[in-house]
């Protein structure tokens, strides 16, 4: 039997690497104030078409590869569809406007940063600046509910001692971004190792945002 020549094989044969792809898409910032510009960023093997939900303005019908900014007026879900003769892709990117919102800054206790001293275990949580509205500001923080110790909280320039459950106003109106030094204290008889040590320590805060121009 002679083999097919290329011109009698399916498209689907003759381009096995063909359908699309997106190698990245991101939001920054992407927790947010009200009237805050996002940037959009992709990188795509195709052109396709860039929506939101629930609706916002978007960009719609956009180049392989770019940048756009968008002003979202509430929390949403931004969708990059790219498609072509092989088939479709799609990849999401969130954007959250903080609007008073309760979030947790926290790190695991296997990050480079931990480390374990005496009766106390320590991380430092990274909240980034790029990802944080510059206008986002700490309202109260309190500890995580099913965390009973007792935590030692440093952050831009500001160190207290926080009780399980207290809630506390002494970072009120410091921005969000940057670094967290969370220590906690460890029980008598407990180590580092115990099961009864969270994997994450962490704080719940209030995310509230200044009326400075975004």
């Amino acid at each position: 039997m002679k083999p097919a020549s290329p011109g009698s094989l399916p498209l689907a044969l003759l381009c096995v690497s063909c359908s699309p792809t997106i190698y990245s898409f991101h939001t920054a910032p992407h927790k947010i104030c009200s009237g805050d510009h996002v940037t959009l960023d992709w990188n795509a093997s195709n052109r396709g078409t860039i929506t939101a939900l629930p609706s916002q303005a978007t960009p719609g019908a956009v180049p392989a590869k770019g940048t756009a900014s968008v002003a979202p007026n509430a929390s949403a879900r931004f969708h990059l569809e790219v498609s072509n003769l092989w088939g479709s892709a799609g990849s999401d990117a969130d954007v959250e406007v903080l609007a008073g919102r309760s979030l947790a800054i926290g790190q695991s206790v296997a990050d480079p940063s931990a480390s374990c001293v005496g009766s106390a275990l320590s991380v430092t949580a990274l909240a980034p600046a790029d990802a944080w509205s510059a206008r986002a500001v700490v309202g109260g923080i309190t500890t995580l509910a099913e965390d009973k110790h007792r935590y030692q909280i440093e952050h831009a320039g500001v160190k207290i001692e926080l009780a399980p459950g207290e809630v506390s106003q002494a970072f009120k109106g410091t921005p969000v971004a940057g670094a967290w030094a969370l220590s906690l204290t460890l029980f008598d008889g407990e180590k580092c190792g115990s099961q009864s040590v969270p994997h994450n320590l962490g704080i719940q805060l209030v995310a509230a945002c200044s009326t400075g121009a975004p």
